[in-house]
């Protein structure tokens, strides 16, 4: 019996020691972060850190290989590998012995996730997109990457890399080098001595609209993304040169986007793409950077046409966001796509929910009929995704109802839909405030406000701004990109700057107060201290108070969101005209100029919309609007009604100091001067003459 003790005791150490080798920890190093995705892993098996130097010390002292995995809280396939191969501990075991893992929240470090995602793009063999998995040398520098894995083929995947590296390391070291030399040739751009001619701003257009889906809007293939930052270029450049097919693309888009599933039917707000060419099944995840953009579209599309569906849809995505992704005086980054462990199941309907519902059976068939859903399901599994119809006369000549009697109903019908759905588990909020995404929203608010004419949305925006300057901002430290659970962290990067001053610019235009220009200057003064490079007119996308990796990009092209150096040449043009600043007039030119070079290789147009937008400003055809006088806000109310693009208001109901105000006051008179390039053609005090003066009659 003793014998068989001490057996069973040698055997309980013996196992302990193996255990301990490669040993579960209850919880990672991510324990102590604050990002809802990453505290997603804090439990995982796997040895989790963060992007730290703690992590590449260990690395580079225990010459072990690194696996950098990026991802989002939102993103349903990271939840798919979280829950899977990141959660097996034969993975985590392997992982833990053979490689230092570190977790990159994409929406806290987004230069991180463009470098590796950029090695992705550059080395062609494998799968790009999120969750994105690099394994790097220990210096951090990348070998090879791809995307979601199962568990079993993960495996594979490490051991074959751990395989090289022991047997051939001088190889992989060799790749390595090439791939880094890649990453410096795509990410910083060349300067050339060679003057480029800037692209002809018609032929571009008429490349865009080639690649138009004439049928569904948007653009030809599927997965498909709104894209409306090309949207919004393609609805100024249809007004101002009087291009009715581009306008048609904006207008055709739009319609065919409301009325569709990536439109939340019964919430409102817009989902981040539709899998398939027609807009039906969304991928069901809700981020504020699309939210903000799609709204400011809709918001210019309406002050052209005054199109009332376009109000309906702005007013029901802003009661959507500030609804469910608002926080106290900032908004959240996104939200799950998933819940109850199931891709959109927040979103669907099933027939038997249908009919719970919609006990009544008249009203039961008008709304089965209006939303496109079925009994065995128009998604999988018998699932219905609900998307409005194109036209109403087919319902109408089906059940013998004017148009306004089937809206009535379907109002009702939503608002009951509605109320069901918030019983349901609700997907997850990240609930995290990004500096950049937050000024994309303030500055679709301020659209919102003048389109339709709300103080209420003038308010928000104001407060928000408001909130962003007093929490987010430092004078000895600067702008920061991260505010959660009451504590702003990480330094801002070039987006932050670049679309926080195209917000501040938006506040100042909306409300006339000088305090939004004087927030616009200093961050503006920030970014030519911290991000600028001495050969290069271009900007760092990161600052140089932050830690650097083997390349520091310049960001120039533009994505689903618009290129922060485009966007920070705008600001420099459009406060080099409203505070008098030459030397940034100077600067947004050699930025363009710089550009070029680069526009002239890509056969790609998406990337460069914004640099075309800026080549408006560069032309000297915006205008100026100087309003001056007791009245001024009220007028300022009535001429941003209209479709103005690329031009800018200032204003004052007294005396005031900045270039264009100067010694224009006139007590018991309200001035418009309308100006080019600082010249300002003869002063009216008629809102039409005003209108007339901007379109040129």
């Amino acid at each position: 019996m003793i014998h068989r003790i001490v057996h069973f005791a040698i055997l309980a150490v013996i196992v302990h020691l193996i255990a301990s080798c490669h040993s579960i920890p209850e919880k990672n190093h991510l324990a102590g972060e604050r990002s809802p995705y990453l505290q997603m892993h804090a439990r995982n098996p796997v040895d989790w850190y963060p992007w730290s130097p703690q992590a590449f010390e260990k690395a580079q002292k225990e010459n072990k290989l690194l696996l950098i995995s990026c991802g989002y809280s939102a993103c349903h396939w990271c939840h798919v590998m979280e829950e899977g191969a990141f959660s097996d501990t034969a993975v985590a075991r392997y992982l833990n012995r053979h490689y230092i893992s570190i977790k990159v929240d994409r929406e806290e470090r987004p230069d991180i996730d463009a470098l590796y995602m950029q090695s992705c793009l550059i080395a062609g063999g494998g799968s790009c997109g999120w969750p994105l998995n690099t394994f790097a040398l220990p210096d951090g520098r990348p070998v090879y990457s791809g995307t979601y894995y199962p568990a079993k083929n993960f495996l594979d995947v490490l051991r074959y890399f751990v395989k090289e590296y022991d047997n051939n390391p001088g190889k992989m070291t060799s790749y390595a080098e090439e791939l880094e030399q890649g990453l410096h040739s795509s990410l910083r751009l060349p300067v050339s001595a060679i003057e480029k001619v800037k692209p002809d701003p018609i032929d571009f257009t008429n490349d865009i609209l080639s690649r138009m889906d004439w049928v569904n809007g948007g653009f030809v293939g599927a997965p498909k993304f709104p894209m409306p930052v090309i949207l919004q270029y393609l609805l100024a450049e249809g007004h101002l040169r009087n291009n009715p097919q581009a306008i048609q693309s904006v207008m055709l888009t739009l319609d065919r986007m409301s009325r569709s599933g990536i439109y939340d039917q019964v919430g409102g707000g817009f989902a981040r793409y539709a899998v398939d060419e027609q807009w039906h099944i969304p991928h069901f995840e809700k981020m504020l950077y699309d939210n903000a953009l799609i709204i400011q579209l809709y918001a210019q599309a309406f002050k052209y046409n005054q199109n009332p569906e376009y109000a309906r849809i702005i007013r029901e995505s802003l009661d959507f966001v500030f609804g469910q992704m608002k926080g106290d005086g900032y908004f959240y980054s996104s939200i799950d796509a998933d819940s109850q462990g199931e891709e959109g199941a927040y979103y669907h309907w099933k027939w038997s929910d249908l009919q719970a519902a919609l006990p009544e059976p008249s009203t039961l068939k008008l709304a089965t009929s209006y939303y496109g859903a079925i009994p065995t399901g128009n998604w999988e599994l018998g699932k219905n995704v609900l998307q409005a119809p194109l036209s109403l006369k087919p319902l109408e000549q089906k059940f013998g109802l004017d148009s306004l009697a089937i809206l009535t109903t379907m109002t009702e019908v939503r608002t009951k839909l509605k109320a069901i759905r918030s019983s349901r588990e609700a997907p997850s909020v990240d609930v995290k405030a990004i500096t950049a995404w937050n000024a994309l929203m303030i500055t679709a608010i301020s659209e919102c406000a003048q389109a339709l004419d709300d103080p209420g949305y003038t308010q928000t925006a104001v407060t928000t701004g408001d909130f962003i300057w007093q929490n987010l901002y430092s004078e000895k430290q600067g702008l920061y990109r991260i505010y959660i659970q009451g504590v702003h962290q990480g330094a801002a990067q070039l987006e932050d700057y670049a679309y926080l001053i195209r917000a501040f610019i938006s506040l100042y235009e909306l409300t006339f107060q000088k305090l939004w220009l004087d927030r616009a200057d200093r961050l503006v003064r920030e970014v030519l201290e911290h991000f600028a490079d001495s050969n290069n007119p271009l900007f760092y996308g990161t600052g140089n108070m932050q830690d650097q990796l083997i390349v520091r990009a310049m960001p120039w092209s533009d994505e689903i969101l618009p290129a922060p150096n485009a966007i920070m040449a705008q600001n420099l043009f459009i406060l080099g005209s409203m505070l008098d600043r030459p030397d940034y007039l100077d600067r947004a030119g050699r930025m363009a100029k710089a550009v070029y070079p680069q526009m002239a290789k890509t056969s790609d147009p998406f990337a460069n919309t914004s640099w075309m937008a800026l080549d408006w400003y560069l032309s000297g055809e915006p205008h100026e609007v100087a309003i001056v006088g007791g009245q001024a806000d009220q007028v300022r109310v009535q001429l941003q009604k209209h479709f103005l693009p690329y031009d800018h208001f200032m204003g004052s109901d007294r005396e005031e100091n900045l270039a264009l105000l100067k010694e224009k006051y006139r007590p018991d008179q309200t001035w418009i001067y309308v100006c080019e390039q600082g010249l300002c053609k003869r002063p009216v005090q008629d809102v039409l003459a005003a209108l007339n003066l901007l379109h040129g009659n």
